[in-house]
């Protein structure tokens, strides 16, 4: 029994040690070269702040109306292009929360009723921005699996600093003509209470960096570039563990505790 009370804690520590990979994806925004003539617009009262959260790296865009007018936002005509595909940021789908209480009888101890109590929650189409004023809207996901590496491109042993020091990995770095994806945000904004045309802003990122590397999100620090993370499962924990697992059940056929 004592080969037993020694494996179980190595049982525990895989068990709940990472059995997944990420790789974390840096981003960098194209140019947005403008006439230094042009007239003033709209769009030049308007600041835009983009993040990309989590796995797969779902959008955030911060919009900011420096305007003295109100400005609308159409989600519906709205939308993350990728590989010339359309994903857009209004899915039209509500989300229903509720709670629900069973009421005894304290005679017979059966459910005479159920009450139900609850919201549903609508993603909104239009969103009203007032002036100087901001709001965030969320979008798709980037990506739902991770990129391959390029044999052809040269692999870099890169340093990743962490709070408890630094960590050596693979990093690949692309140029704009080599990058494996480009992701464009299309936006649809109109002024309030107007029959004006609307304005587009289009603002497009591209893939620079793929880092693979064992590091949680919680253990990486970021490095002031935009990025997002990709986790894929590896099943070696769970394999290990099964290998512990059989050895718990030898020792203990061994030693008669079976």
């Amino acid at each position: 029994m004592k080969s037993v009370t020694l494996m179980l804690p190595a049982l525990a520590l895989l068990l709940l040690s990472s059995c997944s990979t990420y790789q974390y994806v840096s981003l960098a925004p194209a140019d947005d070269t403008q006439d230094p003539e042009a007239r003033p617009t709209l769009k030049d009262s308007l600041e835009f702040s983009y993040a990309f959260v989590g796995d797969g790296g779902q959008i955030q865009i911060e919009i900011h109306n420096c305007s003295e007018q109100p400005v609308l936002l159409d989600k519906t005509k709205s939308a993350l292009v990728k590989d010339n595909e359309t994903i857009p940021f209004f899915t039209n789908i509500s989300t229903i929360s509720s709670v629900s209480r069973s009421h005894e009888s304290y005679v017979d101890n059966r459910v005479h009723y159920t009450s139900t109590e609850g919201e549903i929650q609508s993603d909104a189409s239009i969103l009203f921005i007032p002036p100087d004023s901001k709001v965030q809207i969320t979008g798709p996901l980037l990506e739902n699996s991770s990129f391959k590496f390029d044999e052809a491109k040269e692999v870099e042993t890169v340093n990743i600093r962490t709070e408890n020091g630094y960590y050596r990995t693979k990093s690949v770095t692309f140029s704009e003509e080599e990058t494996p994806a480009t992701y464009r945000m299309f936006l649809t904004i109109a002024p309030y209470g107007k029959d004006v045309a609307p304005i587009f802003i289009n603002q497009q990122f591209r893939v620079e960096t793929l880092t693979n590397t064992t590091l949680t999100p919680g253990y990486f620090e970021q490095d002031g570039k935009t990025k997002f993370f990709i986790k894929e499962a590896t099943g070696f924990g769970t394999f290990m563990g099964g290998i512990i697992a059989i050895g718990i059940l030898v020792v203990l056929a061994a030693s008669g505790g079976m």
